[in-house]
């Protein structure tokens, strides 16, 4: 049986996602969602390294920006779930990374959320 683990944001919200070990054999390209990249610590508490969304196959690749960096920062698993709705996935993202932010930068990998408000919010550069 999977484990599963519940994440919640800054909302309040909650949400469910399967874990299992970092990098995972993923291919690119095939199913999108949220995911959290996260160290289990000897106490079997989760610290998440990384929040994203889109391709479950793009943090367990080499190309992924921030490959090298979430193997630094010890991450050992990777917390996903599908959505394949881009704007809910944006929303839950900004959500976890608002309440989780030792996933930010300089301890964890990702910018801080008013960084990447334009993105969030599917605007373009």
């Amino acid at each position: 049986m999977s484990e599963h683990v519940e994440w919640t944001g800054k909302s309040g919200a909650s949400y469910t996602f399967v874990v299992i070990p970092w990098p995972a054999p993923l291919d690119e390209g095939y199913v999108v969602g949220n995911y959290i990249c996260a160290r289990r610590t000897d106490n079997g508490d989760w610290i998440p390294v990384y929040v994203g969304e889109g391709d479950l196959g793009s943090p367990c690749s080499k190309r992924h920006p921030s490959f090298d960096q979430l193997r630094k920062r010890g991450v050992t698993h990777m917390h996903c779930h599908l959505n394949n709705d881009a704007d809910a996935r944006r929303h839950e993202a900004r959500d976890l990374l608002s309440r989780h932010t030792l996933a930010v930068l300089p301890i964890g990998c990702n910018e801080p959320v008013a960084g990447h408000e334009a993105a969030i919010n599917g605007a373009s550069a």
